[in-house]
């Protein structure tokens, strides 16, 4: 049975597999023309800061645009891996800003995703590309339903320029969606994308080291006109590591861990293995730095869920327990140690102690979510929004001293869309439990079905880490969500393919 399954799956990634190697080609012979593009954006960068012609902030935006809008010239195809290099950066911002309470924040990633769909539309233009039919994943639907009732509740916002940025921010995290729905296509897609994930991971996770290295704090504002300002920042001697990736770096890593579990148990090479298992101890590492006891959870629970497919429990059970003991055990004494030297420098500082180390702030942190949550649902009810909700961008209008958000993505969608937001949320809840199911029925036991199910594991650790943390505008969730919808697309098909065989 497996190994009519793994036919089945090499036959149907067959294409994937033929455009890569074409794709690997092309790189090869487009390499040369990309070192000149760097040497010259290098050259670029160091002439205008040295002449102050340009700060860092507008010089790492130009950067950005530039690398994005270049890279998809040379090949649409890299599409997938700009967009993964583009979620985790939110350091720095476009910013309008009319008053404190009315900002519209745009990140990277929203002009990313713009360059994206642009570069596609050419090239189907050019190309005169026929649509594909092909599965439509059930996801889709109370997606698009919830889509469209977010950008209707503009209407209805209590603070207009607030909604305008939530709803740019929820339409980017909506696209994404179906982006990474599209290009997760195939398994060996998926892979890449894993790949390219863990990859970035790891220069989050350098970047939130770094950041706990005394230093000068990049803090700049470069106003253009008198509400328009670009904005960057790199927290440096922070207790709470975030680098690039801020206060999401902990999901990020999170999500890379529980891929590199995947590969490593679909790699057949000893060498990768160990490369794999040294990244998760790295990037396990990184998470504890950051003090976040949500994604921590959320690790767990997605390693609760995924371990049974990854190992034979019955016959290396306690094998592997004293493997993790004793790897625990070195990464959390490292972490102590370091945690115990950082310690001491920020409280000579006056600084906040660490947040694991303190009992103090872990209440605080607690006590500060209740009282938001309890100033929304008032207002909730108040206002009589059940059906309706309080409109996008509702939740943090009530909040004085304002906040990002309310740090629970299951109640920023409750509070701001109303019940017809929750039910088809509800929805996709119900829908995803139904696609692990099928998934672990029908798949037969290969890689291929591990791979998968760390996807699955993925967004479980995204729930559990979200009861009590992030916001219905939490990227990282929607593009998990659009590499379920892949999987989706896939099992399906595989499906479709082995019962046509068996008839």
């Amino acid at each position: 049975m497996g190994n009519y399954g793994m036919g089945i799956s090499s036959s149907i990634s067959d294409k994937s597999d033929a455009a890569s190697f074409s794709n690997g080609i092309r790189f090869y012979k487009q390499f040369p023309i990309f070192v000149c593009f760097f040497a010259l954006l290098v050259i670029t960068s160091f002439i205008l800061y040295e002449f102050k012609w340009a700060s860092v902030t507008a010089l790492i935006w130009l950067a950005l645009l530039s690398i994005s809008l270049f890279v998809l010239a040379m090949n649409k195809q890299w599409a997938m891996y700009l967009l993964i290099v583009a979620t985790p950066i939110f350091n720095i911002q476009f910013i309008y800003e009319r008053s404190i309470i009315e900002t519209v924040r745009v990140f990277p990633i929203t002009f990313v995703v713009l360059f994206v769909l642009c570069a596609l539309f050419i090239e189907k233009v050019l190309k005169n590309t026929s649509n594909r039919v092909g599965i439509f994943p059930t996801f889709h639907i109370p997606v698009l339903m919830i889509c469209v009732w977010g950008i209707i509740s503009e209407w209805w916002a209590f603070n207009r320029i607030v909604g305008i940025y939530w709803g740019i921010s929820f339409i980017t995290n909506i696209v994404l969606y179906f982006l990474f729905s599209y290009f997760s296509n195939s398994v060996e897609s998926i892979k890449k994308i894993m790949l390219c994930w863990i990859g970035m991971a790891i220069f989050v996770a350098i970047s939130m080291f770094v950041g706990t290295i005394t230093g000068y704090t990049l803090d700049e504002n470069i106003f253009v006109g008198n509400h328009f300002k670009i904005y960057s920042y790199y927290e440096l001697s922070e207790m709470r590591a975030k680098g690039i990736a801020g206060a999401f770096a902990s999901t990020f890593v999170l999500i890379a861990i529980l891929f590199a579990a995947g590969l490593a148990t679909d790699t057949q090479k000893q060498r990768n293995k160990v490369l794999f298992f040294l990244a998760i101890a790295f990037l396990v590492f990184a998470l504890l730095l950051t003090q976040t006891k949500a994604p921590l959870a959320g690790l767990i629970a997605g390693f609760v869920f995924i371990t049974p497919f990854l190992v034979d429990v019955r016959k290396n059970l306690l094998r592997y327990f004293c493997y993790i003991g004793l790897s625990f055990l070195i990464i959390f004494g490292t972490f102590l140690i370091y945690a115990a030297t950082l310690l001491q420098k920020t409280v000579a500082k006056g600084s906040t102690a660490s947040r694991i180390i303190s009992p103090t702030a872990s209440t605080e942190a607690i006590n500060y979510r209740f009282e938001y949550w309890n100033k929304v649902f008032k207002e909730f009810i108040h206002h009589d929004a059940y059906i309706q909700g309080l409109g996008i961008g509702g939740c943090t209008h009530f909040l004085f001293p304002p906040v990002p958000h309310i740090h629970s993505f299951y109640l920023s969608i409750l509070f701001d869309f109303g019940l017809m937001g929750f039910i088809p949320f509800t929805a996709i809840v119900f829908l995803l439990c139904g696609d692990i199911f099928y998934t672990i029925r029908k798949l037969p036991a290969n890689s291929t079905r591990t791979l998968f199910l760390c996807i699955y594991a993925c967004i479980i650790s995204c729930g559990v880490a979200s009861i009590t943390d992030f916001h219905y505008n939490f990227t990282i969730v929607w593009v998990v969500l659009g590499l379920v919808a892949g999987a989706h697309k896939y099992i399906r098909k595989y499906t479709s393919i082995r019962n046509k065989t068996l008839a």
